[in-house]
């Protein structure tokens, strides 16, 4: 019973403990005092700031709103989040900023259940926002970014957000350009039964335009459209540029309702929903103002790549114009419906459709025109236009390709490549003293690392890379590198050959002394041993690459001394590092490391 009473009793200090707040709000707040439980609407007078310290808690007591209408800056971390969300789950009225002048900043902020049809869990009222880190979940709406009533809207920016279980739209924007929505994932949005696409653009004034960027975010697994732009009354300019995300497994991808926009570098895939009639456009192009630029994009595993209707169009890829901002370079391929068929582009609009210069799921022109839709199969329906082909132009050659000997002793190749779609991998040549070119390995990476040394023994070899695309065509090489490469066998000194230098390490020059005998020399008959031909010694760096040849002839056996100054065959100073000393007399070869330092 005592023990009943004591549990009861912490129990009554902890909700004692509870700040209650309402009403105007600014200052600090700080976990030691959670949690702040509002048990009415909170404003941030205009002039004042609200900060919020990592590990506050703000519970809402009943359907109460936050509105800024100074600055509320809440820094949580990563460790330690600020919560802002219902009691046992009760629906509150969200966060409203309105101040068009302050940013305010929310950083690792989790914003939970905000489920009444008039709130959003952040709402942004032409109010300068930077939404960092956060998550939001369980709202009817999540986010809304709106410019309406500024011809020149704030700037608002959202990134590594994560928003999900929304009944409507994940992030909305409404007439405003100035907006950023960079490496967030959105998900599971769009559940209710209208279509509200996970990320929604609204134009809902004439005079405004609404163009924002959406960059690099990963768009999955909503029950409508991943993106939708609404110009819904056909009013002024709806362009947006979206580059680099990852859309997939939505009902549609991308949905240009009588909008325009620069999409470029996305991935665009699997987006459809089994039995759905309606569903499985990669993108869905509707209404005579309808018409995107695409370049560079992959799209596939969806019903159709491209469907477009009621007069729409877009520029797949043109190369028949002066811009080479609108050149294809997409990936259109594996878009198939639930009955087998193959659908690239489905053009059931009267407008003609440039689809130049892209891969396909063939190189064959008429195979290729099986997947398509137009004015070949409709009359009502425009033509798409989709010669030449991407594939026919070879890749772009790799570049700039090094070598370097890693902890592990092993050769190590790297280049650079300007990445191109349809790049399948790399094809990696090496010829060993001057003999002819052989594959020795396969990369989808732009480096590659020997385990063994290709070839049979030491000696000199040359490297070179080319890239080849989905369908085999090769580059042309790269520069060629060269290594000269000892086994481990030829660092054993021999009987008839030693070498040393002095110092070691050395700046800015060491003297390399060597000794020749004619013990065991092969290069002459037995009886004619007077004097070693083809004594040579090299200095090579860490790369393989050689610097300079120090000693070229024929010498009697001796004792011999040679410096050097550091310098290459240019007579410029190398830099600091490892370099080795190879001698090569006859048929026997040793080498030394040494060290330059500086």
């Amino acid at each position: 019973m005592k023990q009943a009473l004591f549990i009861l009793f912490l129990f009554s200090l902890l909700y004692l403990k509870a700040i209650e707040i309402s009403g105007d709000q600014s200052g600090t707040w700080s976990s030691a005092d959670n949690p702040y439980e509002m048990i009415g609407n909170i404003t941030v007078p205009a002039g004042e700031l609200l900060q919020i310290e990592a590990g506050v808690e703000v519970v809402a007591m009943g359907n109460f709103r936050i509105t800024v209408l100074g600055n509320l800056v809440a820094n949580g971390t990563a460790a330690d989040t600020i919560r802002f969300h219902g009691n046992e789950g009760i629906n509150w009225g969200g966060l409203r900023f309105e101040n068009e002048a302050g940013q305010s900043e929310l950083y690792y902020c989790r914003v939970s259940h905000t489920d009444d049809i008039n709130d959003y869990g952040i709402h942004s009222v032409n109010s300068p926002i930077l939404v960092d880190h956060c998550h939001i979940d369980d709202h009817q709406k999540g986010v809304s970014f709106s410019g309406l009533s500024s011809a020149n809207p704030s700037y608002m920016e959202i990134r590594h957000t994560k928003i999900a279980n929304v009944l409507k739209s994940g992030i909305t924007i409404v007439d405003n350009s100035n907006v950023l929505i960079d490496s967030c994932e959105v998900t599971q949005c769009g559940l209710g039964p209208q279509y509200y696409g996970a990320i929604q653009l609204s134009l809902q004034s004439n005079s405004h335009n609404c163009s924002p960027e959406i960059t690099n975010n990963h768009i999955h697994h909503n029950g409508k459209q991943g993106i939708t732009m609404a110009n819904l009354f056909d009013y002024s300019t709806m362009a947006p540029v979206i580059t680099g995300n990852l859309i997939e497994h939505n009902l549609t991808g991308i949905y240009l309702y009588s909008a325009q926009g620069y999409i470029h570098n996305n991935q665009i895939m699997n987006n459809f929903i089994a039995g759905d009639a309606n569903s499985g456009a990669g993108v869905m192009l509707y209404g005579a103002s309808a018409e995107g630029v695409f370049t560079g994009n992959e799209v596939s595993g969806n019903f159709t790549g491209f469907y477009l209707t009621a007069g729409a169009t877009a520029n797949i890829g043109n190369v028949e114009n002066a811009s080479d901002l609108d050149d294809g370079m997409n990936y259109i391929h594996d878009n198939i419906d639930e009955y087998g068929n193959v659908y690239s582009i489905y053009n059931d609009s009267s407008a003609e459709v440039m689809a130049q210069n892209n891969l396909w799921d063939s190189a064959d022109p008429d195979e290729i025109a099986e997947t398509i839709i137009d004015a070949y199969d409709n009359m009502t329906s425009g033509e798409v236009i989709f010669e030449p082909l991407y594939w026919y132009t070879t890749p772009p050659a790799p570049e700039n390709l090094e070598l370097a000997i890693n902890i592990q002793h092993e050769i190590y190749l790297s280049w650079e490549f300007e990445e191109i779609l349809g790049f399948e991998y790399f094809n990696i040549y090496s010829s060993h003293e001057f003999g002819p070119y052989e594959i020795i390995g396969t990369s989808v990476e732009p480096e590659f690392t020997y385990e063994d040394m290709p070839g049979d023994g030491g000696g000199q070899y040359y490297f070179y890379v080319t890239a080849v695309n989905v369908h085999e065509i090769e580059s042309d090489s790269s520069n060629v590198i060269e290594y000269y490469y000892v086994e481990a066998d030829d660092f054993i000194a021999f009987p008839n050959l030693t070498l040393d230098n002095y110092p070691n390490p050395f700046n800015p020059s060491t003297t390399i002394s060597f000794t020749l005998t004619d013990e065991g020399n092969s290069s002459k008959k037995k009886n004619d041993r007077k004097q070693i031909d083809n004594t040579e010694i090299f200095i090579f760096n860490s790369k393989g690459q050689k610097v300079r040849n120090l000693v070229k002839g024929n010498f009697s056996p001796g004792h011999y001394s040679v410096e050097w100054d550091g310098k290459n065959e240019q007579g410029e100073t190398v830099c600091s590092g490892f370099y080795f000393i190879i001698l090569q007399a006859g048929s026997n070869q040793i080498s030394r490391k040494i060290l330059l330092l500086k």
